[in-house]
């Protein structure tokens, strides 16, 4: 097993946390605003008209999940690489954006015009810093996914209480007892 430094379970517990916090803002503002994010996901031209629909309604949910099981550290490694995965997908969406000259709203958020919080998460228009803040994000959840035992997480809580279910377990079973 790799050996892990405090520090960098320190980072990834600050990563996670960052990343809670933009996704959900990211899903709540799209849910709060389901149509107007529904024609945003039209405005692309990426998807075939039957699909954007589901999509448009669906993505915000998924955002939102993902940000909550990052948050409480449920499924933490599996959560950062959906994540990823997400975040890839982004990134490919503005970058054909970019490529096609497209700069209209990137629907990162929908209905929240504050500069701190569309600096982080997104804003109105498409530009390259969407693209730089993105592959950071990416980053951040990569590294998430490749730190073993989260800190201040559920998975951290049911890792502890498997191990000692399981040193409970051979105890009894050095011990002449009947293991059940």
């Amino acid at each position: 097993m790799i050996a892990i430094r405090p520090r960098a379970r320190t980072i990834a517990l600050a990563f996670r946390l960052f990343l809670a916090v933009v996704f959900l803002i990211a899903g709540g503002s799209k849910l709060a605003h389901a149509n107007l994010f529904v024609t945003t996901v039209q405005g692309y031209k990426m998807l075939p008209d039957s699909l954007v629909r589901p999509f448009g309604l669906a993505l915000p949910w998924i955002e939102t999940l993902l940000a909550l099981y990052l948050l409480v550290g449920l499924f933490t490694r599996l959560a950062a690489v959906a994540t990823s995965a997400l975040i890839v997908m982004f990134l490919l969406a503005l970058g054909v954006q970019l490529a096609h000259g497209h700069t209209g709203d990137c629907g990162c958020v929908v209905g929240i015009d504050n500069p701190v919080i569309t600096a982080f998460v997104g804003g109105a228009n498409i530009g390259p810093w969407d693209l730089v803040r993105d592959s950071i994000l990416l980053l951040m959840a990569a590294f998430v996914a490749i730190t073993p035992r989260p800190l201040l997480a559920v998975d951290g809580w049911l890792q502890a209480r498997r191990e000692a279910d399981e040193d409970l377990y051979y105890e009894q079973d050095t011990a002449g007892s009947p293991v059940v």
